[in-house]
């Protein structure tokens, strides 16, 4: 949701960890730009923080090529172990994202 993407941002910020997560893409909108994954679940992106429901690796995928990023180092948190366990396996089957150079 808009409330958990702004949630994030704010954490990163008090942090002094936000210019971490910054993807690079100027212009960009301030606050979060509702998108949708393939499978139409909705997420919420900006500023380098993706908030997604359960597809987080095919949320990734989508925002990338969406913008045209190209990634050379993936900074992937999560409360569930699994989860960062799916992007890997994810973004690990070359034939499925062309985003990364070497997993």
């Amino acid at each position: 949701s808009p409330l958990v993407w702004e949630t994030v941002n704010i954490e990163l910020n008090t942090l002094d960890l936000a210019e971490l997560f910054d993807d690079g893409i100027k212009g960009e909108k301030k606050g979060s730009i509702p998108m949708t994954t393939a499978s139409d679940t909705l997420m919420y992106v900006g500023h380098g923080i993706i908030v997604a429901g359960y597809e987080k690796a095919e949320a990734l995928d989508v925002y990338c090529k969406s913008q045209g990023l190209e990634i050379d180092h993936l900074v992937f948190v999560d409360d569930f172990v699994v989860n960062a366990y799916n992007v890997g396996a994810y973004f690990g089957q070359t034939e499925k994202s062309g985003l990364f150079k070497k997993v």
